[in-house]
């Protein structure tokens, strides 16, 4: 974590590590069911066998394009990452920047199912922070966006 002024701003980057760990694993998928798929052609399979092993060659190809899109991720939005200041959060999902002031966030939680956090508006809208940034998982994340919503709840009574 590294703060950018004496403001209060937290300014957490994208964990860039993280992401290509899971584009790794992507490759590995994609190596061991195009291993499997030669496998199962090898063994004169019957009709059966060679439609078990195009699958298995269409899923490999389907985590080669997965870890391929992982690694244009990571070089598209470098440098980006979570900001926390008075004014709001922000932060950049697939490239483009989002921005929330802390008087339109209502409602903060953590999705446990898919392990993210949700901010819901006042207006009924409702974005995903993904926990993809150096330092922080979504329990912390949480913890962090609350302090400063607080924060700011608090600044705006007074």
């Amino acid at each position: 974590m590294s703060s950018w002024s004496g403001d209060d701003s937290e300014f957490h980057a994208l964990d860039t590590q993280a992401i290509i760990a899971v584009g790794r694993l992507r490759l590995c998928g994609a190596i061991a069911c195009t291993a499997s798929g030669a496998w199962i052609a090898a063994m004169s399979p019957g009709l059966l066998g060679w439609f078990v092993a195009i699958i298995a060659w269409l899923i490999s190809l389907f985590w080669v394009v997965a870890y391929r899109s992982s690694l244009k991720a990571v070089q598209r939005d470098q440098g980006n990452g979570l900001l926390l200041n008075k004014a709001g959060v922000q932060w950049c999902k697939r490239g483009e920047t989002l921005s929330l002031p802390w008087e339109s966030i209502s409602v903060v939680e953590i999705d446990e199912d898919r392990l993210i956090l949700v901010l819901k508006t006042e207006d009924g809208r409702t974005h995903s922070l993904e926990p993809h940034y150096q330092g922080l998982s979504v329990y912390e994340m949480a913890n962090r966006v609350h302090l400063h919503h607080g924060a700011s709840q608090s600044a705006n009574r007074h």
